[in-house]
């Protein structure tokens, strides 16, 4: 049965966006100060920051050090955000951080975000990590990762997201993600050139020393299906990856670039754990096929991610198949749809169970004349979809990590306790 004081701190949510570092280093002080005791990594950016921290965690595995690594948000299960040498949080212990923080959270005004950062802070010392890898929630400049002093920062790319929160222009967002930058640091950076630029001019006005992922761990793509990719590296070497897609190359290379600087900053990493590391990657729900039941999951909650997702699509897929869509209500819901359009025969229209889900039906007018139809109920939708398809047919299952998550959950697939 769930621990109560989860669905307490869920509750925090209805706070929203605390911004500022305040109250985050109020309760990292109320708790000893965990984050000095190890080394950090902050990876930031739009999209792909999952993927890049998920294989950095791997290297450093590879490598022999003890990790942990903090994502968000999770799947199916909230230890997934909270990881240790790639396994879950176990449930006594997050049982116990939750009797600790909840109280301390609601009795002080932290946000949900806040206290979540703080407990996998608190966990990654009392297990004695040695390094961890952060993933960025939300901008940069005032998220509360960006309350410990990285020995790198990653800027996997940037686009216009968060508006209301980082600003109207691409400028705007990519000066509020490159804060996560530290003077006379490496960051390293990776996506689409105007807005790598951006970040990069953002970075070295901090005084960070930028270093350009591409330049830094070139990686080509020898052959691409959905068992995987096979890639080379600038040494003529080639590893295989269950990753899929061009732009999880970009991400792969912020991670071995972003391994190569801690290798410069006398941490015991060599390009034989990087490559080795790229290999061993698992990062569920990110172009994963699910090959009994011809079932996709992506992720893709933007229309830069549902592009990529497309091109990806056309270059593995034979053949159109039935989407089932489900988005928050504040992404770019018409632009998606149209970045699907190439990969559905028809959608499916639903909406997650979360307060941040975009209704329906509203989702259903920004599809506008693609085919498809409204299903309330994201577990509904995956079963209305699975009768829809023709013979040979796939469906895929995007929008939102919380709906993929459900669909998931509909599916009896589960996210492993150790990647």
């Amino acid at each position: 049965m769930p621990d109560p004081r989860l669905g307490r701190l869920f509750r925090l949510e209805r706070r929203g966006y605390l911004w500022g570092l305040r109250g985050i280093r109020a309760l990292l002080t109320w708790c000893g100060r965990p984050e000095r005791r190890y080394a950090t990594v902050l990876v930031g950016g739009t999209n792909g920051k999952g993927s890049t921290a998920a294989a950095l965690d791997r290297i450093l595995r590879e490598a022999g050090f003890r990790t942990g690594l903090y994502t968000s948000p999770h799947l199916v299960d909230f230890r997934e955000r909270v990881r240790v040498d790639g396994r879950c949080m176990p449930a006594e212990r997050l049982g116990a951080l939750l009797r600790r923080f909840v109280p301390r959270g609601e009795h002080h005004g932290h946000s949900f975000f806040e206290v979540a950062t703080a407990m996998a802070l608190r966990h990654f010392a009392d297990a004695r990590v040695e390094i961890a890898v952060l993933e960025v929630g939300l901008g940069g400049r005032l998220d509360s990762t960006n309350a410990v002093s990285p020995e790198v920062s990653v800027l996997t790319g940037a686009s216009l997201e968060h508006t209301e929160y980082l600003g109207d222009t691409l400028e705007e967002i990519a000066w509020e993600k490159a804060a996560i930058a530290r003077r006379a640091r490496p960051v390293v950076t990776g996506g689409r050139a105007r807005a790598r630029d951006l970040l990069e001019a953002a970075a070295a006005a901090r005084g960070a020393r930028v270093v350009r992922a591409r330049r830094a761990a070139r990686l080509s793509v020898r052959s691409m299906g959905l068992e995987g990719m096979e890639l080379e590296l600038p040494s003529g070497a080639r590893l295989s990856t269950p990753l899929i897609g061009r732009h999880q190359v970009s991400n792969l290379e912020c991670a071995a670039a972003a391994a190569l600087q801690l290798r410069a900053r006398g941490f015991a990493v060599d390009p034989l754990h990087v490559a080795r590391g790229l290999a061993a990657t698992r990062w569920p729900a990110r172009f994963e096929w699910l090959a009994r039941r011809r079932v996709l999951l992506d992720v893709a909650h933007n229309p830069e991610a549902a592009a990529a997702f497309a091109r990806t699509w056309r270059e593995v897929m034979p053949r159109r198949g039935v989407g089932v869509l489900g988005m928050l209500a504040d992404k770019d819901a018409r632009a998606v749809a149209r970045a699907l359009r190439p990969c559905a025969r028809r959608l499916v229209v639903t909406a997650p169970d979360t307060v941040r889900a975009m209704p329906a039906e509203r989702l259903s007018r920004a599809v506008g004349r693609v085919p498809h139809s409204v299903v309330p109920g994201v577990a509904a939708a995956v079963r209305a979809a699975l009768q829809e398809r023709r013979p040979g047919e796939p469906v895929f299952v995007t929008g939102s990590l919380y709906t993929v998550g459900e669909a998931m959950r509909a599916l009896g697939h589960h996210v492993a306790d150790r990647l």
